[in-house]
């Protein structure tokens, strides 16, 4: 039995004031493809780690500077660059996961149905058992955890689907990231921020022209919302929508030990 003192004390020196606790924006955008989520999500602090699920769509951060790549193609790929980035010995401030949509169907396809395949080698490899929903949710929550619990700004990104009750024809649309049930409501619980990312068609007037024209500027929903799922608990004053999101910015609002 370990020292009861020892662990007393042990407990002690772990107790911290509250502005001195988990300094890091932890974030979860979702939109419609080609809404600009990894765009948005390339803004957090530099140098960044861009971990590329099988999303392939880095042609649109190619001008962004202190941005790098890690292209994963298989699950133990994503596994192994979380103990990377877990040994400290890297320069990045921020991970960006794009997405974890596409991850869970790298872990259905890698793990959950090559599993199923070695217990029974004539079923249909395209079929999933509620055993194996099960189990793609035991890996993918401790990861998700993982990732959240890695001290720099960790940045979700999420494809999005209707999370309306099908069986609810008078229910009003209703949308949420793109997972299971079960991993996605860890995802959601492990962001401070939760953004809803689309694009807005406004006018301006052109600098070199004058003339005004039609552009499209990219905006983030943070606010309580009836049709989208939400959350904002870094900061208030930035209101329900963001205009043009820059997460650096956000994560300046996030209160550290200079702040007291």
């Amino acid at each position: 039995m370990a020292n009861r003192s020892k662990e007393i004390e042990r407990v002690e020196n772990l107790i911290v004031p509250v502005n001195e606790a988990e300094p890091f924006l932890k974030a979860l955008v979702y939109g419609r493809n080609g809404a600009g989520k990894t765009r948005v999500a390339a803004t957090a602090p530099k140098p960044l780690l861009l971990v590329d699920v099988n999303e392939k769509g880095t042609k649109s951060i190619r001008t962004y500077k202190g941005v790098d790549v890690m292209p994963v193609r298989k699950w133990e790929e994503f596994i192994w660059t979380y103990w990377y980035l877990r040994s400290g010995n890297h320069k990045y401030k921020s991970v960006v996961i794009d997405n974890w949509t596409n991850l869970q169907n790298l872990c259905i396809r890698d793990v959950i149905i090559k599993e199923a395949e070695d217990r029974d080698p004539n079923r249909d490899p395209k079929t999933m058992s509620q055993r194996d929903w099960g189990k793609m949710a035991e890996f993918l929550k401790p990861e998700i955890l993982n990732y959240r619990n890695l001290p720099m700004h960790v940045i979700y990104v999420a494809q999005m689907r209707n999370g309306k009750d099908r069986n609810d024809e008078a229910a009003d649309d209703y949308w949420v990231p793109d997972m299971s049930p079960g991993p996605r409501a860890q995802l959601l619980a492990a962001g401070d921020i939760i953004g809803y990312v689309y694009q807005k068609e406004v006018r301006g007037v052109d600098k070199r022209t004058k003339k005004e024209v039609k552009k499209h500027e990219h905006r983030m929903l943070i606010g309580p919302h009836e049709e989208y799922i939400t959350k904002n608990r870094v900061d208030q004053s930035l209101g329900s929508v963001v205009r043009n999101p820059n997460l650096t910015e956000i994560a300046e609002l996030v209160p550290t030990e200079e702040d007291k």
